[in-house]
């Protein structure tokens, strides 16, 4: 009989034992089952967010003037964005930064290839602006950025960037710049730029072939031709004569307004001081016969000269030099040239130091 109870209990410990085994493992399946939904909505929701972030920056991608790029820095092929053909008009290469002379206006590959190896070196993003050859065969201004993707260990993996159309914006900086250097009403540089061509030229050039030449021009009585003929006449004479001092020099001489009445030309390399006294005689000579027709202000100019070197080694004192010569032309008859020495110093120049 005790065999007979002890054989029920085991079987009652058993059935307990086994039916909480199995209350544990529906409610591990219960448990799982749960943390796979819960895990399958996050990712579903990661995958959405992740499709509407794809689908923000395809949007951004379309609606930007960027290319987007990647560069192996091992082999440094490239790929690029879709976007590239309606940027510049064509498709750009992968070896597009391996052989830039075939892509970049002259001078740039040099630049670009030292900004992508300073971005290699110093990892971090760099900025440069470059002429690229767009599909009509003509050169467009773009800004490349170059960003290193870095590793955990500190290596570069990647090389991420983007090529932006900057053409607008530098032409508008072209004009910009070219204002600021021109006088307005005679199309000659102005005084500022005058003096900084020049300034630049003798130090660059001053031990080159040939003789170098400052003059100081004046047109004489200027005052008289706008108290008879008006101020309207006067600005007329001041174009016309911008005109003639351009056509009359050499293309690679300097030619300027100094301001009023007054202008500036800075004859580079001349063969010979006997050419540059001829040519300021020729000038003044011109000059009176355009002017002295019937119908037209009677009208002559005064021109002093200064030799770079003897009489100076940069604009100041050869300005300044040829400006008393030019002073003692008008004091001593008008219509004439005449060449600095240092006899003249006393003369009463309107030059200010």
């Amino acid at each position: 009989m005790f065999d007979h109870t002890f054989e029920i209990l085991r079987s009652g410990f058993f059935m307990i034992y086994t039916g909480i085994w199995v209350l544990l493992y529906a409610f591990l399946i219960f448990a799982f089952r749960l943390s796979f939904k819960k895990k399958k909505h996050n990712m579903e929701s990661k995958l959405e967010s992740a499709r509407e972030i794809s689908e923000k920056y395809k949007v951004l991608l379309d609606t930007s003037h960027s290319v987007i790029f990647e560069i192996d820095p091992t082999t440094k092929q490239a790929t690029f964005s879709k976007k590239q053909f309606g940027i510049l008009g064509r498709e750009l290469s992968s070896d597009f930064f391996i052989n830039a002379s075939d892509n970049v206006n002259s001078g740039d590959e040099l630049k670009l290839s030292q900004k992508y190896e300073e971005c290699v070196s110093e990892k971090t993003t760099l900025f440069t602006e470059i002429s690229i050859l767009n599909g009509n065969m003509d050169y467009s201004w773009i800004e490349v950025q170059f960003s290193p993707i870095i590793s955990e260990t500190g290596e570069i993996i990647s090389i991420i960037g983007r090529l932006t159309d900057i053409d607008d914006k530098m032409k508008e900086k072209a004009v910009l710049l070219y204002k600021s250097q021109i006088d307005s009403l005679t199309g000659l540089y102005n005084k500022q730029t005058i003096e900084s061509l020049v300034n630049n030229f003798i130090k660059t050039d001053l031990g080159g072939c040939g003789i170098s030449a400052l003059f100081s021009i004046d047109i004489d009585d200027f005052k008289l031709i706008n108290d008879t003929r008006g101020h309207l006449y006067g600005d007329r004479v001041l174009k016309n004569l911008g005109i003639t001092l351009i056509k009359f020099f050499r293309k690679t001489d300097i030619c300027g307004r100094f301001g009023g009445d007054e202008f500036v030309v800075f004859l580079k390399n001349a063969p010979d001081e006997e050419f540059v006294r001829k040519k300021a005689d020729e000038l003044i000579e011109e000059i009176y016969d355009e002017y002295n027709k019937p119908g037209k202000a009677v009208m002559s100019i005064s021109i002093g000269i200064s030799f770079c070197n003897r009489h100076g080694k940069n604009f100041h004192i050869l300005f300044k030099n040829a400006d008393i010569a030019l002073y003692h032309a008008k004091n001593t008859g008008k219509n004439k040239s005449y060449l600095y020495d240092e006899s003249l110093t006393n003369v009463n120049s309107e030059f200010q130091l």
